[in-house]
């Protein structure tokens, strides 16, 4: 029935996973840590994610308020030698671009919406 200790039948960690009711879902299917509803401990009293928020000084946004991965100036790793998010930046082959030079998600011959 289960692959291993901790994994279930739907190969995922048995306590994240929501089929099998694992310790860690919530009853309205999201970590529980995470939800707001259910008052997780990563949810800050802003009601967002306590590491992105500026108010709260979460660990992920720098000291210009923006996200430490994405900042220019903090050299994030996000950002690429050119200064463009890395996964757009034609120069760099960044992820979201396609083969013909494109955003991904924009080309028509690769089938992304228009």
């Amino acid at each position: 029935e289960c692959g291993g200790a901790s994994i279930c039948v739907h190969g995922r960690r048995r306590s994240r996973c929501r089929e099998c009711g694992g310790a860690s879902i919530c009853p309205h299917g999201r970590r529980r840590s995470e939800c707001k509803e259910c008052g997780g401990g990563s949810v800050c009293p802003h009601g967002r994610r306590q590491s992105r928020c500026k108010e709260c000084g979460g660990g992920s946004v720098c000291p210009h308020g923006r996200r430490r991965s994405e900042c220019n100036e903090c050299g994030g790793g996000s950002v690429c030698p050119h200064g463009r998010q890395r996964s757009t930046c034609r120069e760099c082959g960044g992820g979201s671009i396609c083969p013909h030079g494109r955003q991904r998600s924009t080309c028509k011959e690769c089938g992304g919406a228009s």
